[in-house]
């Protein structure tokens, strides 16, 4: 077995982003996290591990789900180095089997267990069905405060933890990604596109206000983004729920497709 653990995020990149791009949806989050890395520490890190032609990418940022990418026969010599070097982590996504793997050594050096939080199914959408875009607009600064309320509703519908101080940050670095329905003055319907690499763009927050739902009015939203995304030349995707059918019948109507399956484990320390 060799391995290689990088100084920071764009020496992993330098050496990697080529085989990261034989998969460029599932690997988006390398390229994003890969940038946030300085300097390694217990908490960020990106490795590269490899053994006779196999190879098993892992990186993680802190507050983020460790990411892996690569052959799961390598799960046992990864954990190895990362229990060697102290580093962290809480969650992580990736591939079923890659995330079991890991996770299924790990505890067996250093305890604990683990539990699955999310089972997600990545989407692509390469051309946008027939749809009325006429009443959707384009978020400006004027909307920050809103859309920070309105996120509030879509972390509890998803079950994630809200921290309205790193929420109103996101909202005020992305506004000009949102893309907007009002009635009467009132934002009623919303999405985004993020997660932007030189190759794609992640649809994303995708909510409608309750007393709204099931009018069409997400369908104009995500359409309206997806068709700018596919316009400006780049992929268009989407992560979506596998428990529900809803958000998945309406990624199919708009031109989404499935890609593959994605999975957030839970580690749980003893």
């Amino acid at each position: 077995m060799k391995y290689t653990i990088y100084a920071n995020g764009q020496d992993f990149l330098k050496e990697n982003l080529s085989l990261l791009n034989t998969q460029p949806i599932k690997t988006a989050f390398f390229v994003l996290d890969a940038g946030m890395i300085e300097q390694t520490t217990s908490q960020n890190y990106a490795i590269r591990v490899w053994e006779e032609g196999k190879v098993l990418l892992a990186l993680h940022c802190q507050d983020v789900p460790l990411i892996l990418f690569g052959d799961a026969d390598l799960c046992e010599q990864l954990v190895e180095i990362l229990v060697e070097n102290s580093f962290e982590f809480d969650r992580v996504l990736a591939d079923e089997d890659l995330c079991t793997g890991v996770l299924y050594h790990y505890c067996n050096k250093v305890g604990g267990n683990y539990k699955v939080n999310l089972r997600m199914d990545i989407m692509q959408c390469k051309q946008v069905a027939p749809f009325d875009g006429s009443l959707v607009e384009w978020a400006t600064e004027a909307d920050v405060e809103e859309i920070v309320l309105l996120n509030k509703g879509f972390d509890e519908d998803v079950c994630f933890p809200y921290d309205e101080q790193k929420v109103r940050e996101r909202v005020q670095r992305d506004i000009s990604q949102y893309a907007v329905i009002r009635k009467e003055g009132k934002i009623i319907s919303l999405a985004k596109y993020t997660k932007r690499t030189p190759i794609n763009y992640c649809v994303s927050m995708v909510y409608t206000v309750p007393q709204y739902r099931n009018q069409g009015y997400s369908r104009k939203v995500v359409s309206t983004i997806t068709q700018k995304i596919l316009e400006e030349g780049r992929v268009a995707y989407l992560f979506v729920d596998k428990t529900n059918p809803i958000s998945n019948g309406l990624y199919q109507k708009i031109g989404y497709f499935y890609i593959s399956p994605q999975y957030e484990y839970q580690y749980i320390a003893d």
